[in-house]
This record gives structure tokens, sequence and C-alpha cells, in this order.
């Protein structure tokens, strides 16, 4: 049977220690995702600048990976909180005790806690590599650097028997940067691994033909 009056109480006290360990997690996470998608951007860079040397001058525009955006690590967080409570609370209103609740709960959440994990993992890594090279492309016009060349953003999905309709018929599609891809960029759903890899093509590459094919 339920515990009683004490219930709601304790249930919602684990619910705010569950958002508040949650939200730090998420933050460390999103921060590591960032650090390594701005490691990312200057290692493909300095590739580029090898084809292209007036780009190597640029790369010292690039920016630090910037200071996290710790609302979204704690809007994810309370939406999750959230879920389990309520979760728990409908175990104990059908007759569960509270520690019973609780387990049952956190069965029902593994799923989401995963793929929170993943997908914001993915949204960082992916958003720290669009805001530095439209950064850099917006400083110094990459066609001028690349004198005939330009660098294009390809989709580039995880080809296994996990990947979505979606992310496949996009992948090894090509957009100029700044440009959304017609689905939205990467990640486009929960647990989405896609992700946006830097390609040199002639500055006028007829992105839309190779759309439509």
């Amino acid at each position: 049977m339920a515990t009683g009056p004490a219930t709601v109480p304790a249930i919602t006290q684990a619910a705010g220690l569950i958002r508040q360990n949650l939200s730090q997690a998420i933050y460390a996470g999103r921060s590591l995702a960032r650090s390594k998608g701005h490691d990312s951007i200057k290692k493909e860079l300095e590739l580029i600048a090898e084809f292209a040397p007036p780009l190597g001058g640029e790369l010292k525009r690039i920016r630090g990976a910037p200071a996290l955006d710790m609302q979204r690590a704690n809007y994810v967080a309370s939406r999750f909180s959230d879920y389990w409570a309520e979760s728990a609370l409908k175990a104990v209103a059908d007759g569960k005790s509270a520690s019973s609740a609780a387990v049952e709960a956190n069965k029902k959440q593994e799923f989401r806690v995963k793929m929170v994990a993943v997908t914001e993992a993915a949204n960082a890594w992916n958003d720290e590599r669009q805001s530095e090279i439209v950064q850099l492309a917006q400083e110094e016009p990459l066609e001028h650097a690349l004198s005939g060349l330009a660098v294009f953003n390809e989709w580039d999905a995880a080809a296994d028997r996990r990947t979505c309709d979606v992310c496949e018929s996009q992948h090894g599609k090509i957009r100029p940067i700044g440009i959304s891809f017609g689905v939205g960029d990467p990640p486009t759903h929960p647990n989405c691994r896609c992700g946006l890899m830097l390609v040199v093509l002639p500055v006028y590459y007829e992105w839309q033909e190779e759309e439509a094919a």
C-alpha cells in the first residue's frame, strides 16, 4: 500500500535531487562535446589550409569554446525529473510503496537518460562546429581565402542498421555554410548520431542539382 501523506513530499524531494544532478551531468556532457567539436573544426581547417595556404592565417580567429548555456541543461533536467515524478506518483496511486514506486520510475526513465545523453552531446558538438565555421566565414569570406574553392557542409550519417530513413536519405548531401538542410541540421531527432563534415569544392558547386539527384 502507499505510505500515506509523507509519500508525495518524499517523491518531490527525490525529483528535485534528480533534477539537480542531471542538470550538472548534462552541463558537463555538453561542455565536453563542445570542446571536442571545437578541436574537430580546428583540425579540419588545418587540413583544408594545406590545400589553400591563405586560409592558414585565419585559423587564429577560431574562438575558444563559448560558455555553455546552463539554461538548456536545466530545462532538459527539469522535464526529465517531472516525468520521473509523474511515473513514481502513478505507481503510488496504484498501491506501490514510495521505494517501489521510485524503482519503477527509474526503470521507465533509464532509456530517456541514455537518449538525453546522446542527443545533447550531438547537439553541442554540432552547434560548436557550426558556430566556429560560420563566424570564420563572416569575418573572411572563405571563397576569397580558398582562391576559387569554398568550404561546404556534408551530411555524415552513421551508416549502420540503426540509421533511420530520414538520416540515411541525407547522407552525403551538400550545403553551403550557413544554409540548412531540407530536414534541418543534425541531430534531427532523439538519439540521432549524425554530424556535419567539411568538404572543399569549387565556389559555384551546383549543390541544388546534387539535392535533386
